[in-house]
């Protein structure tokens, strides 16, 4: 693996697998950091794989904030992963049509409305 490579891998660690960071760090540029991850797979599997160990981490931090009764992160964590629960602030309609279920948000219902109406002006 080139020296670059392996620079930028460091920095990718170092930086919580932020790539602005990372290259700003090792004095890259992002097309340069993207080009060599989408030649080289070893690499970008390498980049990959850091970025996974710090979402790990990170997810570690809203666990243990969760654990000390922070509402902030109990909120965040019910919102992203409770959502089949109904712990969401968007509305969501279901729309059968016959054997086929498709589900809208109010929003996106909104806007066909809004569509609907300027095409029947």
């Amino acid at each position: 693996m080139s020296e670059t490579k392996e620079i930028l891998l460091r920095e990718i660690e170092k930086n919580y697998g932020i790539v602005s960071d990372a290259c700003k760090a090792a004095n890259i540029s992002r097309s340069t950091f993207y080009n060599l991850k989408n030649s080289d797979k070893d690499f970008a599997n390498e980049v990959d794989t850091i970025t996974d160990i710090a979402i790990d981490f990170v997810e570690s931090k809203l666990y243990k904030a969760i654990d000390e009764g922070n509402i902030t992160a109990i909120i965040f964590f019910l919102k992203t992963k409770g959502k089949k629960r109904g712990y969401t602030e968007k509305q969501e309609i279901e729309v059968t049509n016959g054997t086929n279920a498709i589900e809208y948000t109010k929003e996106q219902i909104s806007a066909m409305a809004k569509a609907y109406l300027l095409e029947n002006e």
